[in-house]
């Protein structure tokens, strides 16, 4: 920021413009997560976000692709709050990135409902966001295929003859499917329950007995 004439700070115009794109993400998310993918339109995410619809033109060009940058919002908010994880090593690591990210069912259910809004709308009307999703879904697979690994290393994990990368995906499936779950039918899929039970049949698949 630079001073004004009456010293007051002013704003940078990156300063702004990132403002405006953060207010812009963060209706979009709201939208999606409470009205759904087609009803999503450009006028009304700058409608909620009080900005012009053709503020929204500007900014991301399409529809598309201010989805896109949904997806890359929520990516970085899941990389910046898995870089908080505590110093945690085997099953620990593992038992940890279960109740963060079921967390997101209780406690940001507007944005786990919006990404999956557009994982589901990528599969079906929108392939142009398969990139941004499949990018997303890496990221999630990595982190565990690494911790996954790491617990091989220390002899704590045995993957009987599958991969790190393979226990990477299953962990993101049974994940993926119980919160997805939650999100259609909260009343009937208990999240807690449930992560207790995910918890245990990854100990069940990968965990060696006594580690």
């Amino acid at each position: 920021m630079s001073p004004s004439p009456n010293g007051v700070a002013r704003r940078s115009q990156a300063d702004r413009t990132a403002e405006s794109r953060e207010k812009l993400v963060s209706a979009a998310i709201e939208l999606l997560g409470t009205r759904g993918y087609a009803k999503t339109t450009m006028s009304e995410i700058g409608r909620v976000a009080q900005l012009s619809r053709g503020l929204v033109s500007h900014h991301f060009g399409t529809k598309d692709q201010c989805m896109v940058e949904v997806v890359r919002s929520i990516q970085d908010r899941l990389r910046g709050a898995l870089t908080a994880i505590p110093d945690l090593h085997g099953i620990e690591v593992l038992d940890y990135f279960v109740d963060q990210y079921l967390s997101g069912g209780r406690d940001y259910t507007n944005l786990s409902r919006a990404m999956y809004v557009i994982i589901v709308e990528s599969t079906t009307s929108t392939p142009e966001l398969r990139e941004a999703v499949a990018a997303n879904n890496a990221l999630f697979r990595s982190l565990v295929a690494g911790w996954v690994r790491e617990g091989v290393e220390a002899g704590d994990f045995d993957l009987r003859g599958y991969t790190a990368e393979d226990a990477g995906r299953m962990v993101e499936a049974l994940l993926r499917g119980v919160l997805v779950q939650h999100l259609a039918d909260p009343d009937t899929m208990d999240l807690e329950r449930s992560g207790q039970l995910a918890k245990r049949l990854i100990r069940e698949m990968f965990v060696l007995p006594g580690a």
